[in-house]
């Protein structure tokens, strides 16, 4: 499996650029993830409002996302990479040194939008290179990158945090971010699309902008990967990245390094889960890992409710991480996969809203939940939604893997 890999990277001069670009740029944004809860709560506001600030980041991301396919499309994927984490980085530093609770929430939109450029801008940039047979191999190298970064930077994060206080974390985001600049502006060449599978509606001439988003929309199995997605997003942004550190310090009693500890062992969990979930996806198909995934997560989620000291969390951090490494890289990789021909820009950049859409939903459902009855039930609802979308998408989702086989064969021996 790791030979694989290798040699994916190896044959691959743009991926592999891809992913230590992604990999320096998603340190950053780990340094955050445990002590941005904390830091909102400082201003001295309700979970709820914690819930709203979290998923500003979300909203940023759900309204620029299509835009941004649209960009892709016809200026290229580069100033996406590039520009990205330049607003990431200018965010960072505002929000380090917010005064209010009201610039906070601004800054956090500017940090979202800097995230949709260079996210949905990546992940264009890979569904473009690959094909049917490598998608989600190649997605799960960018997940893992993703994940990886991630998961270094909890720790740091909270060390930083305990050492030099809330506000800290946020220099050391913009430090990452303008090492994601000069490699991003130095290693990633514009690309040009690979052929797609399914031919375009109207063949040389491009959709318009409505009539684009309408036609993705009426495919079934797209809406259903979609609503999948965005309870993976509501789970990492709302589950994971809002009500469990505040579990952990207000009824656990964790500091802020135990909470980057937990994180850090989920992330990497996921990180080394991630591949071989890819590898099996190509192989066999999308749909056989939608459920294993779904139950993981449940399982992961329902530890956490009745987790009583570090060791307990590290252990539902593992399930949980376990979880979100299965489904890794294949709701993408499917999404694609339905992408007509000349339109994978837009499809995308849809399918990351509907995740964004999660991003947003997730922290202030959940937060609403943590305040009017608890905790434990604003996790164990998670984890009901988690399963309830991936139910349908198993059941009648088209499969696009297997109808290309012989394809897959082929081009397997070639990597």
């Amino acid at each position: 499996m790791w030979n694989r890999l290798l040699e994916s990277l190896r044959s691959n001069r743009v991926l592999l650029s891809l992913c230590v670009t992604t990999f320096f740029i998603m340190i950053g944004q780990g340094i955050i993830s445990p002590i941005m809860p904390l830091y909102v709560k400082s201003f001295g506001i309700s979970v709820t409002l914690v819930g709203v600030a979290i998923g500003m980041f979300g909203f940023a991301r759900l309204i620029a996302n299509i835009p941004i396919g649209y960009v892709a499309q016809r200026y290229g994927k580069r100033v996406l990479l590039v520009g990205g984490p330049v607003v990431s980085a200018a965010a960072a530093l505002l929000m380090a040194f917010a005064s209010s609770y009201p610039e906070l929430i601004a800054y956090r939109f500017l940090s979202g939008l800097g995230s949709a450029m260079y996210v949905t801008g990546s992940v264009i940039y890979i569904a473009d290179v690959a094909g049917t047979h490598n998608r989600a191999r190649y997605l799960s190298l960018q997940e893992g990158s993703i994940v990886f970064g991630g998961s270094i930077g909890p720790v740091v994060g909270g060390l930083t945090a305990d050492l030099w206080g809330l506000r800290a974390p946020f220099l050391f985001l913009a430090g990452f971010c303008l090492v994601g600049i000069y490699l991003a502006w130095t290693q990633m060449p514009e690309v040009k699309p690979t052929p797609s599978a399914v031919p375009a509606a109207s063949p040389g001439k491009p959709p318009a902008a409505r009539t684009g988003v309408l036609q993705i929309l009426r495919d079934p199995t797209f809406f259903l990967i979609g609503l999948f997605g965005l309870t993976i997003f509501l789970t990492r942004t709302g589950g994971r990245g809002s009500i469990i550190p505040l579990l952990a310090t207000t009824k656990a009693g964790l500091s802020a390094t135990e909470v980057g500890i937990v994180f850090t062992i989920e992330s990497l969990t996921a990180f080394a889960t991630m591949l071989p979930a890819g590898i099996l996806s190509d192989r066999l198909g999308r749909k056989v890992v939608v459920l294993p995934a779904a139950f993981a997560i449940l399982v992961g989620l329902v530890l956490f409710t009745v987790a009583q000291g570090l060791g307990m969390y590290i252990v539902a951090g593992i399930v949980l991480g376990l979880g979100i490494g299965i489904a890794g890289s294949t709701p993408p990789a499917w999404a694609a996969d339905r992408a007509r021909a000349g339109n994978v820009g837009v499809t995308m950049g849809l399918y990351r809203t509907f995740g964004d859409a999660g991003n947003i939903i997730g922290p202030v459902l959940l937060g609403w939940i943590a305040d009017t009855f608890s905790f434990e039930s604003a996790l164990l609802t998670n984890g009901a939604l988690v399963l309830a979308a991936a139910l349908p998408l198993w059941l009648v989702g088209r499969e696009s893997v297997r109808r290309h086989s012989e394809t897959q064969k082929a081009g397997e021996r070639h990597q």
